[in-house]
């Protein structure tokens, strides 16, 4: 028996996906007050007497916002009302739009950083990422353009919910069930991506929101298409958003062809989309190594490790994930859609579609609410925008951006790097081609997924009877905490 890796099934990970959740928490803060005379409101607008847009009261225990544009109206129709979360290059604001009376995230860049320049170009980028999907599994893009004085901004609709890197903290192992029912909603959102010529190449638990539909079922939206690669080399866009070597994306969750700064196509989403189905599954991810250097490395040079043993997990599903995290890239699915096809092929989701319940059932949210302001965002200019979320997964830091060495015959330097807004030192510059040894690594030329080899056929599964789960009560989502920026 292999050791045991990870920890015990969370309790509050158990039990059947044929649970409904309680109804969604409402998205509107419980009362405005205005800044100036300290009256209250249940409802946003202006003050009566001084004409103030209302804004959100400060939480316990928190002083009142000293954001200078808390109270402004953006483009005339977006009034900001509270802070969802600052970053180095911007902050996420709660807003209200009157006209439509509804709340919106308002994502605006500050001016010293939006006058020029590749933080200006990857925001453009990213809006024109997003604008170009509509499923119901991607945050939906309402607006973009640039005020007079000079700020870039993006509006987004609002989502309540957790990120699954806040709603299972601890790497709690999850019902297998549980964990096909979330990988589908992931899998359809990037297969919407991969159509329309996109890859996210930056898949992972604080990118992935939890929330519930229009029926009060689970489901999961994907988000921050902000270094999203544009798969047509005539789009202008891509040029922006890609340098050769250059690795981008978190090293726990990258491809081994991303890891070695290669170029990307949709089977590295497949990769990434895999590693979170691993680590939900057994508690602890693939690979790892003492820092992010040593986690790539690992990727490059070795195969993935089978599923631990223990993990109850069918033969069908053990299959699908381990092609997901083949080594070479044909070897692996091709997309999004033949990964989620394969996937429903397994007893899982066969258990999952007996019950009617489609996507899944309800994980209950963490009750603490996630930290308003990520530190680790606050100095650094060479990480994404933000990430309100606070997990693990983060960015390898941009003052260790060193090149591995591999101390073997026959395999040259290979460069690897972290994602930088900003260029490295010339001194620390990436190799732009790759060791000849990881060739096999590299994406042939694009083909349709239809040419992808289909998964192998398995024998038919025995029908399993799902066990009728403890009552436990759900736990209150809290506020909404979105990693917009």
């Amino acid at each position: 028996m292999a050791a045991r890796r990870g920890r015990a099934l969370d309790p509050c990970w158990r039990g059947s996906v044929r649970r409904r959740a309680p109804a969604a928490p409402s998205l509107r803060p419980v009362n405005f007050v205005c800044r100036t005379c300290g009256s209250l409101s249940e409802r946003p607008g202006r003050c009566r007497e001084h004409g103030f847009i209302l804004v959100e009261p400060p939480a316990a225990g928190q002083e009142a916002s000293a954001d200078p544009l808390l109270g402004e109206v953006v483009a005339g129709k977006y009034a900001l009302v509270g802070v969802l979360g600052r970053g180095g290059f911007g902050t996420v604001y709660r807003a209200w739009q009157e006209t439509l009376d509804r709340f919106v995230a308002v994502k605006i860049i500050r001016r010293s950083k939006a006058r020029g320049g590749e933080v200006r170009e990857r925001f453009l980028l990213e809006a024109r990422a997003v604008a170009r999907l509509h499923g119901p599994n991607i945050v939906t893009l309402h607006d973009f353009g640039e005020t007079p004085d000079g700020r870039l901004y993006m509006v987004l609709e609002l989502v309540d919910g957790r990120t699954l890197r806040h709603a299972n903290p601890n790497s709690a192992r999850v019902n297998a069930d549980r964990v096909v029912s979330l990988a589908l909603p992931i899998l359809r959102a990037l297969s919407e991506a991969h159509g329309h010529g996109l890859v996210h190449r930056d898949v992972k638990p604080s990118n992935l929101m939890l929330t519930l539909d229009d029926q009060g079922h689970e489901t999961v939206k994907v988000l921050d298409f902000g270094v999203a690669k544009f798969l047509d080399p005539r789009d202008a866009a891509e040029r922006v958003n890609t340098q050769s070597g250059f690795v981008i994306g978190t090293p726990k969750y990258i491809s081994p062809e991303q890891a070695a700064g290669l170029d990307v196509g949709p089977p590295s989403d497949v990769f990434s989309v895999g590693v979170i189905l691993y680590e939900l599954l057994a508690g602890a991810p693939p690979y790892t190594g003492a820092d992010w250097q040593a986690t790539s490395e690992a990727r490059i040079f070795a195969a993935a490790p089978a599923l631990p043993e223990d993990v109850v997990a069918s033969i069908e599903l053990r299959a699908v994930i381990a092609r997901s995290l083949e080594r070479v890239v044909g070897d692996r699915y091709s997309a999004a859609s033949p990964f989620a096809e394969a996937l429903r092929t397994t007893p899982e989701f066969t258990r999952i579609a007996a019950l009617g319940v489609g996507t899944g059932g309800f994980i209950p949210l963490s009750s603490a609410p996630p930290p308003l302001i990520d530190a680790r965002d606050q100095s650094s200019e060479g990480r994404r925008l933000l990430s309100v979320d606070s997990g693990s997964d983060e960015l390898a830091p941009p003052s260790r951006r060193r090149t591995l060495v591999w101390a073997a015959i026959g395999v040259a330097v290979l460069g690897v790097a972290v994602l930088a807004l900003r260029r490295s030192p010339p001194d620390q510059a990436p190799l732009s081609s790759a060791p000849a040894s990881l060739s096999a690594l590299a994406p042939a030329t694009a083909s349709p997924p239809s040419a992808q080899p289909p998964p192998p056929t398995l024998p038919p599964p025995t029908p399993t009877v799902p066990p009728v789960p403890k009552k436990t009560p759900a736990s209150k989502a809290p506020r909404a905490g979105i990693p917009y920026l």
